[in-house]
């Protein structure tokens, strides 16, 4: 027959990694049972004759016990750990690297931008000087 069922062995479980979703441990089991009722045209030509006419009705049998586990060894688990591990150190450390580029970025067109608008407004600023001037003088001797 089928082996008695048993808390640790026969219950569902799964063990499953936070950060990623991968399974460490799983089980689950499958009890397949067959409705039998007791069965009196039977004739008594076979040896199990006699007790298939004494089977209670509605008796329940168990037919077929299904079940699948599995795990990862604990170094396994551990090399996996580590590796994932590791990879959000590098991700962490790629996103702090890209604040400090994006600064980095933004300092850089700040200063640029503020040593062009000097140098602009330099040399633009004698031309409208000179336009002024020459507009003034320009008006004058038309008076004249």
């Amino acid at each position: 027959g089928l082996p008695a069922p048993s808390w640790n062995t026969d219950l569902p479980y799964i063990d499953i990694e936070p950060k990623t979703g991968a399974i460490f441990r799983a089980n689950k089991s499958l009890q397949i049972n067959t409705m039998i009722h007791s069965i009196p045209w039977i004739e008594n030509k076979t040896q199990y004759a006699p007790a298939y006419l004494k089977l209670p009705d509605d008796i329940v049998i168990p037919m077929v016990e299904l079940s699948e586990c599995e795990s990862l060894t604990d170094s396994q688990a551990k090399t996996f750990k580590d590796e994932v591990t590791n990879t959000f150190k590098y991700a962490d450390i790629l996103e702090y690297g890209g604040y400090v580029s994006c600064g980095l970025l933004v300092l850089f067109c700040l200063s640029s931008t503020f040593v062009y608008g000097k140098y602009y407004a330099k040399k633009h600023r004698f031309a409208e000087i000179d336009k002024k001037f020459l507009f003034n003088d320009a008006q004058q001797q038309l008076q004249n």
